[in-house]
Parts: structure tokens; sequence; C-alpha cells
């Protein structure tokens, strides 16, 4: 798990995301969930084609749907979530048939089983800053 920060800068993270991880992750998939891509996709589309990764998947995925979300066996995905509550996001993820899935949240979305909790403060995570900055040194 990639947690950015909510700030105005958040799309922008998530773009130079996908731009070195696709590429160096050989990336099947990139799903955002539904709000987020409704706003974002062709950004994070644009990033997608920096990273010179144009034959990945752009996938969208509902936040209320989560039995929609599972990934193909051996996938590599890369999950952009918005603001909206996960479900149980945790859960699908465990089960999952993928050969790896990283997703990406807001710091401060709350996690699905303890709502007064932030997400990336009961599960292991990287700052999105941090992650960057080792990609790109």
């Amino acid at each position: 798990m990639i947690d950015v920060p909510p700030e105005l800068a958040y799309v922008e993270t998530c773009g130079a995301l996908v731009q070195f991880l696709a590429p160096a992750m050989e990336c099947h998939t990139i799903a955002m969930e539904r709000n987020f891509a409704r706003l974002h996709a062709s950004a994070i589309e644009r990033a997608l084609s920096r990273g010179r990764s144009a034959d990945v998947f752009i996938d969208t995925i509902d936040a209320d749907a989560p039995e929609k979300w599972p990934a193909g066996v051996g996938e590599v995905r890369i999950m952009i979530w918005g603001n909206e509550q996960p479900p149980v996001v945790p859960d699908i993820l465990r089960l999952s048939e993928a050969h790896l899935e990283i997703l990406v949240i807001p710091s401060e979305l709350p996690h699905p089983h303890h709502p007064a909790r932030r997400f990336i403060d009961t599960t292991p995570h990287v700052h999105a800053a941090d992650l960057l900055h080792l990609m790109t040194s």
C-alpha cells in the first residue's frame, strides 16, 4: 500500500507513481475507483504514456461492488483510490489471485473496519514521497 497526502497534488502524485511503477513492475492493469476515474482518468492515462506503458489496461472499480474487483491470476495491478470509503478492501486484497496488487490511497482514508482510525495506522504502507524519491534518485 502506498499512501499519498490528500493535498492538491494528489492526482499529480498518483500520476507520478503510475509513470514509474507501471513499467518497473510490468503492470497489467491500472484500476481506479469510479469517482476518482470520472474526474482524473485522463491525467493518469497521460502519466502512463509518459512511462511508455501504453499497453496497460485501464479499469474502473466501484467502491460499493467489491465482488467485481477480482484480479486475474498472476496479474500485476495498481489500484488508485479516491476519497470513497472502501467497504472491505483488506479482505478482497488478501484473497486476490493477482501476483501483485499495489493500492494507492489518500493518507487520511479511514480504515473500513476501524473508522475512527486511518487505514495507514493499521496497515503496512510506504509514503508516496519516500517511494518516488527512491525511484528517481
